[in-house]
């Protein structure tokens, strides 16, 4: 059973994106949309079990829209062959922004380089990019309910480029901070091999900045209960602490 029923409206919604997308006539502005479908459709989402997909690389235009509109895409969504088989738990794009002068000056390259740091050290070739609007405020209410710019990443996010560019990625080489804590950085295939080894048939994640409270216990305490309640008999927690900026209210 799926975690999120597309409506009519939602698939609506995309279509029509889609259309203003490939003539190349976006309407102004477009996070209108969003915002008539936010008011009245709520998808009916349930991550209660986390179910990932492979990330080839950063989010094209089908894939964007899709998340933001309902934060777990799945095969319902039929005009995305690339869900086919079950439910993504994905409420977050993974996107890169860019200005409206590295638009210009990339938008016809069949590739292109990316480095990083102040040496400009090479990092991964992205490949056959799509650019399109980086419609900053619809994403912003959408992943975290505000758009308001003293909540530090919709700072960030409204102070990012104008445009997002999507493409598959060919990275050279593990990425590795050097803080010390590179080793508990795993890869999606290594998290696989530890739920075996602890013998999980049923994985739950939790992802959080701040330290862990009170209330973050009784999330994870109950998400446990419910599943074992299903008749799962070892799930495994995966607790994901980010780490990050923080708000003036969040617990120091």
């Amino acid at each position: 059973s799926p975690y999120c029923i597309p409506s009519l409206a939602q698939v609506l919604y995309v279509y029509l994106f889609f259309f203003f997308h490939h003539v190349g006539a976006f309407p102004s502005p477009f996070c209108s949309w969003g915002y008539f479908i936010q008011i009245f459709v709520h998808p009916l989402c349930h991550p209660l079990v986390c179910h990932t997909t492979n990330v080839h690389g950063f989010c094209e235009v089908y894939f964007f829209v899709v998340i933001i509109l309902t934060l777990c895409p799945s095969s319902e969504w039929f005009l995305f062959p690339v869900f086919q088989g079950g439910t993504v738990n994905q409420s977050v794009p993974i996107v890169l922004p860019i200005t409206e002068g590295d638009k210009e000056r990339l938008e016809n390259c069949s590739s292109f380089l990316l480095t990083y740091g102040e040496d400009d050290s090479p990092v991964a070739i992205l490949s056959a990019p799509e650019f399109f609007p980086h419609n900053k405020e619809e994403r912003v209410c959408r992943q975290w309910g505000t758009s308001t710019r003293e909540h530090p990443y919709v700072k960030m996010v409204m102070a990012s480029g104008d445009w997002l560019v999507g493409g598959d990625l060919k990275v050279f080489e593990r990425i590795r901070w050097g803080d010390g804590l590179d080793s508990f950085r795993l890869t999606p295939n290594e998290l696989r091999k530890e739920f075996s080894r602890r013998g999980a048939d049923a994985i739950f994640a939790f992802q959080l900045r701040n330290p862990i409270h009170n209330g973050h216990a009784i999330l994870m305490t109950e998400t446990r209960k419910r599943l074992e309640e299903k008749g799962f008999n070892h799930p495994v927690l995966l607790l994901h602490p980010l780490g990050g900026w923080t708000k003036a209210d969040d617990v120091p």
